[in-house]
C-alpha cells in the first residue's frame, strides 16, 4: 500500500471514529418509514402494470425495491457493528500515525 492510500484510509477511520452523529438509517423511526415508502413504491408497480399489462413492470419493480431494502439492511448491520468496533480504535495512535506520515 503506498503512502497516500494509507493516509487516506487514516483520516477516513479517524474522521469515522471522531463522528458522534448517529446516522440517519440507525434511528428509530427510518424502518417504519422504509416500510412504508416500500409498501408505496410496490403499489404505485401494481398500479402501474394494470395499465400497462406487462408482468416484467412488476418484476422489475419488486427487485428494485428488494435490492434497496436488502443495501439498507446491511448498512444498518454495519452500523451497528462499527460502535462495537468503534471503542477499541486509538484515535491519538492513528493522529500521531498520520503526523508521523506527514513530515
Amino acid at each position: 500500500m503506498t503512502d497516500e492510500k494509507e493516509t487516506k484510509i487514516l483520516r477516513e477511520v479517524l474522521k469515522k471514529v471522531e463522528d458522534t452523529k448517529p446516522a440517519i438509517i440507525t434511528k428509530s423511526w427510518f424502518n417504519l418509514g422504509l416500510w412504508i415508502a416500500s409498501v408505496l413504491i410496490l403499489a404505485a408497480f401494481f398500479q402501474w402494470y394494470e395499465s400497462a399489462a406487462n408482468p416484467a413492470i412488476l418484476l422489475a419493480g419488486g427487485g428494485l425495491v428488494g435490492i434497496l431494502v436488502g443495501a439498507i439492511s446491511v448498512m444498518q448491520a454495519g452500523e451497528k457493528n462499527w460502535r462495537v468496533i468503534k471503542g477499541y480504535m486509538d484515535a491519538p495512535a492513528i493522529r500521531k500515525k498520520l503526523d508521523d506520515s506527514a513530515t
